[in-house]
């Protein structure tokens, strides 16, 4: 999922199973992540940097959200983010 903005996931939002060659193996943005209750980001993989959520701006969980079993090539397994 590429996206430049704001991405809201929650509500049995589930991005599993994806395979990036590059950054951003489940979400590459560009702008601000917020993840509510049930959102849940997992088995992902990524050749660079961010198995599960590269991001350019800014990353917060609330709630119950999930970010697990994710790899990357590089930096950030779970999430890389600078910003």
């Amino acid at each position: 999922m590429l996206t430049a903005a704001l991405l809201t996931l929650g509500q049995l939002r589930v991005i599993r199973g994806n395979l990036a060659a590059g950054h951003g193996g489940g979400v590459y943005n560009l702008g601000q992540v917020l993840m509510t209750s049930h959102g849940k980001i997992s088995n992902n993989q990524a050749g660079g940097r961010g198995g599960g959520v590269y991001n350019l701006g800014s990353v917060e969980l609330r709630g119950d959200a999930q970010i697990k079993d994710n790899a990357a090539d590089g930096d950030g397994s779970g999430i890389y983010n600078d910003g």
